[in-house]
């Protein structure tokens, strides 16, 4: 993952959101409403100095909860951006 231009004291915040049905999008836990609180959760804490940009979203559609991360394409982004 590069490094964003952020200051050594910031806290990069990346965000997984996932949704697998679109009955679940239409109850209102589709992607950009769980994108919008996290958002505004990283927002609350930015006292702690906690940052999120883009770059930091990772979002599975369509993908069931159930499947291992190596079948879920962003949270094994995911994983390789946190191992770099």
């Amino acid at each position: 993952m590069t490094n964003h231009n952020l200051s050594s004291e910031q806290k990069r915040v990346a965000c997984y959101i996932r949704v697998s049905t679109e009955e679940q999008a239409k109850e209102g836990y589709g992607l950009e409403s769980q994108e919008r609180i996290l958002r505004a959760f990283v927002a609350s804490n930015s006292d702690k100095n906690w940052v999120t940009s883009e770059a930091l979203m990772y979002r599975d559609e369509g993908i069931s909860g159930v499947l291992p991360v190596q079948e879920r394409p962003a949270l094994s982004r995911l994983k390789m951006d946190i191992l770099e």
